[in-house]
């Protein structure tokens, strides 16, 4: 009984030991308790799902450090974490609230890191920075104004097979308003190259260059030269030579007549076509020159005269034109001015090529005067305005020997308006169109019929 008694009383004791111990552990401070509540650890709740951290951290308002005197209190902010910095706290005087503007953009389709939206207003004596930005964006796109200009030169070898091109003989004249300006001379580097600064561009010059090569003048025109794009490039062509004559042609052959004081003004303008690739010198004629074609003008045409560049050059014996200037590859331009006397009001007009002629055109004025062709057809008559109406003939394919005439009757001579003229007119207008295209002959000879006085009936 004794052994059973003390197994009760040990018993009894370990059960009010284990009590009490329950009692303290249940009674400890900080403690959570276990029933009712969430454990977080490590982000996680009891269902296994990701929180952030802050989001159950409690947090002692009155451990804060101290904020400067005037910061919001951001203790009132519903939630700390997501609320903008700048949508808190005093702004200056009359400043936007920065809070609305987000709202107001983030409605109209924008994010609260966007532009402000427009109409905001901004505080009295803020500059429009919409202005600003349309102000820097004009001040960018500005083009620079210079005040001089450069011009680059170069040579380039125009011949298969041809050498590098070396330091050769440069002339560049600047003109303004057709009149020369200005003048530089000197010669091109070991590579055909040149440059030439200082350029004033004040007078938008135009640049003419002159590159001998192989003891041929080779020219070339640029654009003129402003302030707006002071650099300019130009190429010039140059050739080797050959004394070997080419298949050469007359692609085009324009003959424009007009009464004068003196009888019939007339203009030829010619474009000749060198299908090589070299320069032909000509074929000597003794004095040391040579002649690369020679035209028969009509009989009794006297006051002749070879214009534009190649007006050097020209040995005129009788109605006979002698050109004395090499033949450079592609189409070259011509023009040649002459007088036919219109005795007992009659004068012929003859048209003789020395080679094929593709295209020949007349032009006529229609002043009452009667045309007699051979060898050329009548295609019509235009009114030209002020120039009155006038006769066109043509003829395509003519060869050499093969005979173009035509016969005027009826010729009461004229003095042009002033005193001057309408073969002195075409002279000065040819000088301009001196080394344009070959297309622009018919342009030319269109337009200088129109622009041309009608002569008036004695």
């Amino acid at each position: 009984m004794n052994r059973e008694f003390k197994l009760i009383v040990v018993t009894v004791w370990c059960l009010a030991a284990a009590a009490l111990m329950s009692c303290a552990s249940s009674a400890a401070p900080g403690k959570p308790a276990a029933t009712g509540s969430t454990q977080l650890e490590n982000g996680t709740d009891s269902a296994g799902a990701t929180r952030p951290m802050l989001a159950a951290a409690q947090i002692d308002r009155t451990t804060q450090p101290a904020l400067p005197p005037g910061h919001p209190d951001v203790s009132q902010s519903d939630s700390p974490m997501n609320q903008p910095a700048a949508s808190s706290g005093s702004l200056p005087a009359g400043h936007p609230d920065i809070s609305q503007m987000i709202k107001r953009s983030t409605s109209a389709g924008g994010s609260a890191g966007s532009a402000m939206p427009a109409g905001s207003n901004l505080p009295a004596g803020h500059p429009d920075i919409s202005a600003l930005q349309r102000q820097n964006r004009t001040a960018t796109t500005q083009p620079t104004v210079s005040l001089t200009g450069v011009l680059s030169v170069r040579a380039v070898q125009g011949s298969a097979g041809g050498p590098a091109i070396g330091a050769d003989p440069l002339v560049v004249e600047f003109y303004a308003r057709g009149e020369l300006i200005d003048k530089y001379e000197g010669k091109l580097d070991e590579t055909g190259s040149a440059v030439v600064n200082g350029i004033p561009l004040n007078l938008n010059p135009q640049p003419v260059v002159k590159v001998t090569h192989g003891g041929v003048e080779y020219t070339a025109v640029g654009e003129p030269m402003q302030s707006g794009s002071p650099r300019t490039q130009i190429e010039v062509p140059v050739y080797e030579t050959t004394d070997q004559p080419p298949q050469w042609t007359v692609r085009m052959r324009h003959v424009m007549v007009s009464r004068g004081d003196r009888g019939l003004e007339v203009l030829e303008m010619l474009a000749i076509d060198n299908p090589s690739d070299r320069t032909w010198l000509g074929t000597p004629i003794g004095d040391g020159q040579r002649a690369t074609f020679t035209l028969s003008l009509p009989p009794g045409a006297r006051d002749i005269q070879m214009l534009g560049a190649h007006g050097c050059c020209a040995k005129i014996e009788g109605n006979r034109l002698t050109n004395t200037m090499p033949l450079l590859p592609g189409t070259s331009q011509h023009q040649i001015a002459y007088v036919l006397p219109a005795d007992n009001g009659t004068a012929e007009i003859t048209v003789d090529s020395p080679v094929p002629l593709k295209h020949l055109m007349v032009f006529i004025p229609d002043d009452g005067t009667t045309v007699t062709p051979v060898g050329i057809e009548f295609t019509g008559s235009a009114d030209m305005g002020r120039g009155g109406k006038t006769r066109f003939y043509k003829a395509a394919n003519v060869q050499p020997q093969q005979p173009v005439k035509l016969t005027i009757s009826g010729i009461s001579v004229a003095r042009a308006a002033g005193g001057v003229t309408a073969a002195s007119n075409a002279s000065r207008a040819a000088k301009i169109v001196a080394g344009a295209g070959a297309a622009v002959i018919i342009l030319f000879g269109v337009a200088l019929l129109f622009i041309r006085t009608a002569p008036k009936k004695a």
